[in-house]
């Protein structure tokens, strides 16, 4: 505080009358009580000059002199301040040089600041008494905090506080998930309450999956579908314990398989078809006997099932090789050969056994397959060499050739041999044939439909072909590279059969 209030010293323009007072003449002035000067004034009760700015409502007295109602006090108790009356109320504070008057948090009266502080509460403010000594000014440069956590690097730029946005790059555009930025520049992406994140994609708690065997189960794993308890989820749908399929002969049994239908007790499944233990077909010689096969219908007593069709026990087959024994449940679903034939046959247990194989793809074609057989052991197989497809990129096919055999003169002859067909049934694409010195003898056209993916007895007579050497080949061709997803084909328990009765 320095204060530049008038006491009984004159204005600045009558500084010389006031110390000379020979030289005043009606502007004198006289010490009122408490030795504040007044000065002479002409009209009685009216407003009068009192010539001092710290004066508020001066009257002229009927003693000729200006009386101030009262003097305003522009004292701010700041050292640092040059204190003055302006006139009419008005209070003028001039800081000292470098020094501005400012309004800290938490103060309730102004105080001195010093050039270049910065608010306390605001870094984008500062004390800068060349803008204005009063109040804070903007400021720029600087760390600072926008209270935007999308924003980095954050800094004064003339009084406000700005950042660099990357909260876009926070955004996964996923509704189960909340968007979260880090004042590091890190994003974070934690998933909403009762929901569910599953391989990209969104779920509300309790949803199901496609088949409906499983839910979003956030507390148990937000990011997986939890399996319900005791389902089956089979094709596209969920099925509770007990349910049977359209057949019949399947059940829905978690405890052994809840991916696919159980075989239900007591049934046997043939070519599509659910049969229940005893039943048996519309031929009469096909049983249901779990005991013996649920896969294949039993012959009945003193019969065999032979191709899907019937005979009655000491039948011939076709080419005399065959004979119908229904002695054991396996004899009674194929041929058996006549006791005074003889053959030579092959197994493919080991390997390919003195067969030549030939195919155009390398990946594709003829080769021995160890572990898929008639009899559980090896196979001549067409596909590839985990056993699992014939699929290629482009059309592929392959012989496998039998070593040069010679027929009898006068003898019916057969060729016997084991099937497993997994290809398209098509009589134009994937063509199966037996080849007999490479013209054909013997195609998969004359099968039905009932005869694919099962293992089925084959028989085809070489009588015609009797006195001659021959080569027997079995040639596969897919023809295109199409709907070539199956196993492929499987051929086991190869037999040439001679000597079976004169023609």
């Amino acid at each position: 505080m320095r204060t530049t209030k008038l006491s009984w010293v004159c204005s600045l323009v009558l500084l010389t009358a006031c110390s000379n007072p020979q030289s005043m003449t009606s502007d004198v002035t006289i010490m009122a009580d408490g030795g504040v000067a007044l000065w002479a004034c002409q009209d009685p009760g009216e407003i009068c000059n009192p010539h001092d700015n710290c004066a508020i409502n001066a009257i002229c007295g009927d003693d000729g002199y200006c009386h101030p109602q009262r003097y305003q006090n522009c004292d701010d108790g700041l050292g640092c301040t040059a204190d003055s009356c302006g006139g009419k109320g008005l209070c003028l504070h001039e800081p000292e040089a470098g020094l501005c008057v400012l309004l800290m948090p938490g103060d309730s009266a102004a105080s001195c600041v010093t050039e270049g502080t910065l608010h306390p509460d605001n870094p984008c403010r500062v004390c800068n008494p060349g803008v204005d000594s009063a109040r804070w000014s903007p400021h720029s440069g600087g760390v600072c905090d926008d209270d935007d956590l999308c924003t980095k690097d954050d800094t004064c730029r003339e009084g406000i506080c700005r950042g660099t946005f990357f909260g876009h790059q926070c955004t996964d555009n996923l509704l189960c998930t909340q968007d979260v930025c880090h004042a590091d520049g890190s994003c974070e992406n934690p998933l909403v309450a009762g929901t569910c994140l599953i391989e990209g994609v969104c779920y509300d708690e309790g949803t199901r999956d496609e088949h409906g065997c499983t839910r979003c189960d956030p507390s148990l794993d937000a990011n997986a579908w939890t399996p319900l308890s005791s389902r089956c989820a089979i094709g596209t749908r969920c099925y509770a314990p007990g349910e049977v399929d359209a057949s019949g002969c399947g059940v829905c049994d978690p405890a052994r398989d809840d991916r696919a239908w159980s075989r239900t007790p007591q049934t046997c499944f043939v070519h599509g078809s659910c049969y229940t233990s005893g039943e048996e077909d519309f031929s009469g010689c096909g049983v249901c006997d779990p005991s013996r096969s649920t896969e294949l219908l039993s012959p009945t007593e003193h019969t065999c099932r032979i191709g899907g069709a019937c005979f009655e026990s000491g039948v011939s087959s076709p080419s005399s090789c065959g004979i119908c024994q229904p002695t054991s449940p396996g004899a009674a679903q194929r041929w058996s050969v006549v006791p005074e034939a003889t053959q030579q046959s092959w197994t493919f247990d080991a390997g390919v056994e003195g067969f030549t194989l030939a195919s155009v793809s390398q990946e594709v074609g003829w080769r021995h397959l160890a572990d898929m057989g008639h009899d559980a052991l090896g196979s001549l197989y067409y596909g590839n060499a985990l056993g699992t497809s014939y699929e290629s990129a482009e059309s592929t096919s392959g012989e496998a050739r039998s070593p040069t055999l010679t027929l009898p003169s006068g003898q019916h002859a057969a060729l016997h041999f084991w099937l497993y067909l997994d290809v398209e049934s098509s009589t134009t694409f994937d063509r199966l044939e037996v080849l007999l010195d490479g013209e054909p003898l013997w195609s998969k056209s004359t099968l039905p439909l009932a005869f694919y993916r099962s293992w089925v007895p084959m028989e085809v007579d070489l009588s015609t072909h009797a006195g001659k050497s021959i080569t027997l080949s079995f040639s596969f061709v897919t023809g295109d590279a199409f709907s070539n997803q199956g196993r492929g084909v499987f051929i086991d328990d190869v037999a040439v059969i001679t000597h079976c009765g004169a023609l």
